[in-house]
């Protein structure tokens, strides 16, 4: 599995870790549905901005069937995280962002500017979804219940972290997340706090920034956009 920490060195804010955050749950996290499996996850790699198979499989992947389109995708993220419709700046990043989408349905089609450009747009749906959920009891809340805002983001324990990845990937991906998943969730957890200077370990935005950057992995996720 790539690690998560070479990644996290460039951690510049939350948008900046997904960007490849994502990309790692389509080459090395193993979230796509359940019917896409690997011999070799290393046999999945881009070449010339694509995503294609390298031919070391011992019996050949079944892939999704299709990828949904732009609208579909946009939808079903908004639909998925509980916002009834779309504010001016999840319209404005749709709008920006709807080019580097195939116009085809072929998942051979995927690539680095569609996944960058996704992970994007899911960026700019979760921090709302995070905005919404912070003005809310905890009680009252559907993805990050567990969640104390105003507390550094060391004190989130690794089981309830776990609760909110298990939330996000039951509601967005149809089923929990495997054994892996979570494992490769905590230690992006854990190696999202040990980034932290220690001057800045208090300032509650890192928690903030933790939930919206597990809220657009998921959201950015094979499962999201194919069926």
């Amino acid at each position: 599995m790539t690690s998560v920490k070479m990644f996290l060195k460039k951690f510049k804010g939350p948008i900046a870790v997904l960007v490849i955050f994502s990309s790692l749950s389509v080459l090395s996290f193993n979230c796509a549905p359940q019917s896409f499996k690997l011999q070799d996850a290393t046999s999945l790699v881009l070449k010339d901005d694509a995503i294609v198979f390298e031919e070391s499989f011992d019996t050949k992947p079944t892939l999704p069937e299709a990828l949904l389109t732009s609208e579909q995708i946009f939808k079903s993220l908004l639909n998925l995280t509980n916002q009834n419709s779309p504010d001016d700046q999840q319209l404005r990043e749709f709008n920006r962002r709807q080019g580097s989408f195939p116009i085809s349905s072929e998942v051979s089609l995927v690539n680095s500017p569609m996944l960058m450009s996704l992970t994007s747009l899911a960026g700019t749906v979760c921090n709302s979804l995070v905005t919404t959920e912070m003005s809310k009891q905890m009680t009252d809340r559907k993805f990050f219940g567990p969640v104390t805002f105003t507390s550094p983001v060391a004190n989130l324990a690794a089981n309830d972290y776990s609760l909110i990845v298990d939330s996000f990937a039951k509601s967005l991906w149809g089923r929990a997340p495997s054994s892996e998943e979570n494992q490769a969730f905590l230690i992006f957890r854990n190696e999202f706090i040990a980034e932290i200077p220690s001057a800045e370990l208090a300032d509650v935005k890192h928690t903030r920034n933790l939930m919206i950057s597990t809220c657009t992995a998921v959201s950015s996720s094979f499962d999201v956009f194919t069926y």
